[in-house]
């Protein structure tokens, strides 16, 4: 609990957690998080501002950059041993005038695929057999939108129609893609 993250690193192991935000100002406000099954949901846990410096802290050390007044924004991947890897968003002052602020993003344990797309109504059977053939044919395509559009989601799916026979190199800010995954 005082090495890691606390009680964010418990809220991470449950693969059907998505979204845990922490909102400031700090001991005074909850942590919400998003579930697969039952969407928004507010807990009964009230970070004290003690354990926020300690994340922050804890983020500028995993990640080697610097988070303070004159670098106010930091993204950020952490990964919890056995349990689960997550994206960061931190915020703090001048940006957020009530302090620091987080957004976990919990990675999903397998790659999405263009079937599990399909069944999960993200897209049409025809859109995905369309990429598919877009895919096989070495054809370049853009893929653009808004935060927590879903294009790293749709990323990895198309990486996993790309032929073994292909070397893949990708070149990311903050690791999203299942690279690893797909490679094992």
């Amino acid at each position: 609990y005082t090495v890691g993250f606390g009680l964010i690193e418990v809220l991470l192991s449950d693969e059907r957690v998505q979204d845990i935000t922490v909102n400031s100002p700090m001991g005074k406000t909850p942590i919400y998080l998003v579930h697969a099954e039952f969407e928004d949901c507010m807990t009964n846990i009230i970070p004290t501002r003690l354990e926020a410096e300690s994340w922050a802290t804890k983020l500028r050390l995993i990640s080697g950059r610097p988070f303070d007044e004159a670098n106010p924004i930091m993204d950020t991947d952490i990964l919890v041993p056995n349990v689960a890897s997550a994206r960061v968003g931190a915020i703090t002052e001048p940006l957020n005038p009530f302090g620091l602020a987080y957004a976990f993003r919990r990675h999903r344990d397998k790659p999405w695929t263009m079937p599990l797309l399909v069944s999960r109504g993200m897209l049409t059977s025809l859109a995905a057999g369309l990429i598919s053939f877009i895919v096989d044919g070495n054809r370049t395509i853009l893929v653009a939108g808004t935060r927590s559009a879903g294009k790293s989601s749709f990323l990895g799916a198309v990486m996993v129609e790309i032929m073994r026979k292909y070397r893949i190199i990708t070149i990311e800010d903050t690791l999203e893609l299942p690279c690893a995954a797909l490679r094992d």
